[in-house]
């Protein structure tokens, strides 16, 4: 079985800035295995658990994420 190199689909990546598990520094390059859209969104204050620590922003920028072009 081959490993999949990059992942051509809309993404969104939520990353906790106080993120103890997987670092903001260890997320980085993590846009390079994507060749669709990418948005890569640091919550401050946040940490491992973006939905139960932000909730209202993550589901926000969800809402903006799937909303249809005009």
């Amino acid at each position: 079985m081959r490993a999949t190199r990059t992942l051509a689909l809309p993404t969104i990546y939520f990353q906790g800035e106080l993120d103890g598990v997987n670092t903001p520094r260890a997320s980085e390059k993590i846009a390079e295995k994507f060749t669709g859209p990418f948005e890569r969104i640091g919550l401050p204050g946040v940490g491992h658990f973006p939905t139960r620590e932000a909730p209202a922003e993550v589901a926000a920028r969800l809402v903006k994420h799937f909303k249809p072009a005009p």
